[in-house]
């Protein structure tokens, strides 16, 4: 599946060579405050426009659990910290490479003669444990991974790697033993189960260590809804319940999450990539028609068909009726009430605003990218770069449903 490109991963490509932190100027905002750029300086605003915390830090990531990540430049070298919602620096200016809270604490890379580790902070910078000479990648639902040999991973010494699992509380419940992959989460304990690999199969673990589906897939994905979906030894898919009795037979090229009650599968048809949607008893509710297809959210799908030779993109219902035609050069899911759209203008550079559910334009195309709304707000990029994609003519602002600016785009 293909999902529009989002200003949080655009901005990425541009930081990701030079530091470990993983954000951005511009965040996907779930809290009461975003971050704002100004004259080369972040600071914070809420969702009326309000300055809340002056622009004064060199670098900022969005608030998680009241803490945000702020950088402070020292000798060319950014040193990182956090701060309350206050704006009061509550850890200093200490790490470089160091990411978000999740669940209490925040996880902070170190390197020390030769020796790539973790450790754990909480909100004000105490280390509750030591966790020996392992890499973590942070807690979800009170677990998180522990990697061995994380360096000569780096390195590229295929199989060296190995990930086990510690609780919030610092104690190995399983050794580092397990497959670790860059490309892939890794022990995220969704619904209690994660996927695991051992040698070239899948199986699940449980939160207290023990493999409780054996490993047997060539392929798995986390569980969703009680239901994950699977990939057999002959490279079809199929879904399990928590058990790992099958509940749908394989028998998809390929199959993701179900999502408001269905789930996107593909098959190959004449050499031809073609995606629908069934439902959990794994009757095609929409057939195997769309070359492209998102899951469903607020009632709607995109899907993309080729139109007069272009592939362009609609939306549709749970009946598989169009919506919204298929016209767009790329979309994002609905998320409250509208989504953004791709059009081309006459220049032939892409542009991008806001549809409603009706498939009304609200927010004319204006924008080199514009981010779904979250807490009635949403980020946008004006560029003075005809592909939007250079920071250095780039400009972050924030609007509201009206398309009025509660923040203009600044630097």
């Amino acid at each position: 599946m293909r999902k529009k490109l989002s200003i949080l991963f655009l901005t990425i490509v541009f930081i990701c060579c030079f530091t470990w932190i993983k954000a951005s100027a511009v965040p996907l905002n779930t809290g009461a405050l975003f971050v704002i750029k100004q004259n080369g300086k972040y600071g914070f605003i809420d969702s009326s426009g309000k300055v809340r915390i002056k622009p004064q830090f060199d670098y900022a990531r969005d608030f998680k659990e009241n803490r945000a990540l702020v950088g402070k430049l020292v000798d060319k070298q950014l040193k990182v910290g956090f701060i309350d919602e206050q704006g009061k620096l509550v850890i200093p200016y200490t790490y470089e490479k160091v990411d978000d809270f999740n669940e209490g604490m925040a996880a902070v890379l170190m390197y020390s003669d030769g020796i790539v580790k973790t450790k754990y902070i909480d909100k004000y910078g105490k280390e509750p444990f030591s966790m020996g000479p392992y890499v973590s990648e942070g807690f979800t639902n009170g677990r998180a991974v522990i990697i061995s040999n994380y360096k000569e991973m780096l390195l590229g010494k295929k199989g060296k790697a190995k990930v086990g699992i510690m609780d919030n509380t610092g104690k190995i419940i399983v050794e580092p033993q397990y497959e670790y992959s860059l490309s892939v989460n890794n022990l995220v304990f969704d619904e209690g189960l994660s996927p695991v690999k051992v040698g070239d199969q899948y199986g699940y673990l449980n939160k207290e260590g023990a493999l409780a589906i054996k490993s047997q897939f060539t392929n798995a994905e986390p569980f969703k809804h009680g239901i994950a979906a699977v990939e057999d030894e002959e490279g079809k898919w199929g879904y399990i319940d928590t058990v790992g009795h099958y509940v749908i037979q394989s028998q998809y090229d390929k199959a993701y999450s179900f999502q408001e009650g269905l789930a996107p599968v593909m098959n190959v048809m004449n050499g031809e990539e073609l995606w629908g949607f069934i439902d959990k008893n794994g009757k095609y509710i929409i057939p195997t028609k769309y070359k492209d297809v998102s899951s469903f959210s607020e009632g709607l799908a995109p899907v993309m068909e080729e139109v007069n030779g272009e592939e362009r993109w609609g939306f549709i219902d749970k009946k598989g009726k169009y919506i919204i035609p298929a016209k767009y050069k790329n979309v994002s899911p609905f998320s409250e009430g509208l989504a953004s759209v791709t059009l081309e203008n006459a220049e032939g550079n892409n542009i991008e605003g806001y549809i409603d559910a009706k498939g009304t334009i609200v927010i004319k195309p204006q924008y080199n990218f514009a981010d779904s709304f979250r807490n009635g707000i949403a980020s946008v990029i004006i560029s003075d770069d005809p592909d939007g994609l250079n920071p250095m003519y780039t400009k972050y602002g924030y609007i509201n449903k009206l398309g009025k600016y509660i923040w203009k785009p600044t630097k």
